[in-house]
Parts: C-alpha cells; structure tokens; sequence
C-alpha cells in the first residue's frame, strides 16, 4: 500500500483496495449526488432573498410603523390581510431560515466551506484530514442527522394528526381558508 502521504491512482481504483468495478459504480455514485446537492443547494439559496426582504419589511414594521405603504391595505382590499401581520412575517422568517439550514447545508459540506474548529485540523496531514472528516461525519454528522430526522417527524406527524395552527391571533391561516373543515 503507498505511504501515508501520498496516494497514488492505482491504490484504490487498481483493485489495492477495492474492486476495479465496485470503485468505479462508487466514483458514479458520489458524482451523481454530488450533482444533486450541488443542483438543491444553489436553487436553495435563493431562498435568502424572500428571507431578507420579509425580515426588513418585519423589522420596519415592528420599529416604525410607518413602513406599512399601501401594500396592508392592498392585501386586505383582495382577502390576504394577515399576511402582512408581524406574527406572521415573523413566523415565515422562521420558515425561511428552517429551509435555508435545511437545503444549503449539505451544499457547504460538499464544497467543504462548513464551519470547523481549524487549531488541530490545520497542522494536519492531507490525508489525517480526510480521516478526520470521516470519523466526525460517521460518529457525529450522521447519527446527529438521524436523530433530528426520527424526532422531526415524530413532531411534523403529531403536529398534522391534531391539526395543529399557530396560537397567535392570526395564525398561519390565509382569510377564509381552515384545516379543520
């Protein structure tokens, strides 16, 4: 086997440490979920312009008050008066930064720009940095993601199974609209 520095083309994909044909359908696979993450990270991202504009118009608001323009009593001249509320906006902001975490998140991962404790890992090796990163996705990374998965829908099914709404006076309902009908 090579060296612990260096790895050459031959060690893994040479049948060294796997086989010619399962290395490859591998290289395949990573390519195409890379491809995936690369495609729902970049869309996702776009999502920072509703967040930013609902959270200033929020902010103004909430500070103001005379950032209200005509558009509230636009929206309540066709039937979507509280939408422009600040519970709402606030709420939708939530949202907003639950999908940006969400989505973008394993787009930082691949392009390795996710934030890391750098003291140790930078004095390191490349190849003690790969196997870092393995044993902190393996141990940490992916038994963390299970868990918020299993307890996410535990909560998103109980949530539906009581049709739960938002307790503020306006709720998530759009004017005329009920889950409960």
């Amino acid at each position: 086997m090579a060296s612990e520095e260096t790895i050459r083309p031959g060690d893994i994909t040479g049948g060294r440490l796997l086989g010619q044909g399962t290395a490859e359908a591998l290289v395949a696979l990573s390519l195409k979920l890379k491809a995936f993450v690369d495609f729902v990270g970049r869309w996702a991202s776009l999502l920072f312009v509703p967040m930013i504009l609902v959270t200033v118009y929020d902010v103004c608001l909430r500070k103001t008050g005379k950032f209200q323009i005509d558009l509230k009593y636009a929206a309540e001249n066709i039937g979507l008066g509280p939408l422009f509320e600040s519970t709402l906006l606030q709420e939708t902001e939530w949202h907003l930064h639950t999908a940006l975490v969400a989505l973008v998140l394993g787009f930082g991962c691949v392009w390795n720009t996710q934030v890391r404790v750098d003291v140790v890992r930078e004095h390191l090796a490349f190849r003690r940095k790969a196997w870092l990163e393995m044993l902190g996705a393996t141990f940490f990374m992916i038994p963390y993601t299970l868990v918020v998965m299993y307890f996410a829908a535990i909560f998103a099914y109980d949530s539906w199974a009581i049709s739960e709404i938002s307790a503020s006076q306006v709720g998530c309902r759009i004017a005329g609209s009920s889950r409960r009908s």
